[in-house]
């Protein structure tokens, strides 16, 4: 599949062609998508809210490729699935940004497990620091973590409702990114909130649509003083806090703390 994303966007044109030849043959397109700059060009910019926006960067290439899978398999009358695999992404820099932007990646990757059924970190190396005195857990590390080990079993359909804000690529993005997976291992209903507010918590609700909770949860918070903060061999500036929180009924109300990954590990009956 292709990888050279500029503001032709030829490469469409190109996945269109290879799917279209392909259908029937093959089991998964490529993608390989590194979301590091916001602005057209390919300028960078460091600004957190324009980095945080780059979630919708991934939902977007996923989409598509999505559609022109459909519509290959539609126009050649191919039966044999085809399915995507994300099998080049990281998050540059090893900071609270860092650690966040590859929740977006996770959530993205959860959000269409539909379509996407591999996705692959380029180069597992990448979770760790180093230094003179040895290795040590970056800030992607402690993001990757919490994914690898909770978000096992059945990707859950997630309405989202919270304000939003605009910059120059996309509009109306949603201060909360937001996905939920049922883990029937764990018996639990596992929640990923990522906060893209740069300075305010937000306040909401999690909701359950039928039945009530259990009244049982553990949070698991990853978050830091300042979103430039990196971790090092001798100081973890950015890492996971725990803990318990009681409730009652099918509502948790709870505020996200700006700037954080907040991940709910739900006790269910």
């Amino acid at each position: 599949g292709a990888s050279l994303y500029d503001e032709t966007n030829n490469w469409i044109d190109w996945d269109d062609y290879v799917l279209t030849h392909m259908a029937g043959k093959i089991d998964y397109l490529s993608v390989h998508r590194y979301a590091t700059e916001a602005l057209p060009g390919g300028r960078r910019n460091n600004s957190f809210t324009d980095r945080m926006s780059l979630g919708l960067d991934i939902d977007q290439k996923i989409e598509m490729v999505k559609d022109l899978i459909h519509k290959a398999l539609m126009k050649t009358g191919a039966t044999r699935p085809i399915y995507i695999s994300f099998d080049e992404w990281s998050s540059s820099g090893n900071g609270l940004t860092g650690a966040l932007m590859v929740a977006e990646h996770l959530n993205s990757f959860i959000r269409h497990a539909d379509i996407v059924k591999m996705a692959n970190l380029t180069m597992l190396t990448s979770l760790a620091g180093n230094s003179p005195d040895g290795d040590y857990k970056n800030s992607i590390f402690q993001s990757f973590y919490l994914y690898s080990n909770n978000c096992r079993g059945t990707s859950l359909n997630v309405f989202t409702d919270c304000n939003k804000y605009d910059n120059e690529v996309f509009k109306e993005i949603p201060y909360l990114d937001v996905t939920a997976i049922l883990n029937k291992t764990k018996n639990a209903l596992v929640v990923n909130v990522v906060n893209r507010n740069e300075t305010d918590a937000i306040q909401t609700n999690i909701e359950l649509q039928s039945g009530n909770y259990t009244g049982n949860a553990k949070v698991n918070e990853i978050n830091a003083a300042s979103t430039t903060a990196r971790n090092t061999k001798t100081e973890e500036n950015v890492g996971i806090k725990t803990k318990d929180i009681k409730f009652r009924g099918n509502t948790i109300s709870y505020s996200f703390p700006a700037h954080s990954l907040t991940q709910f590990e739900i006790a269910l009956n």
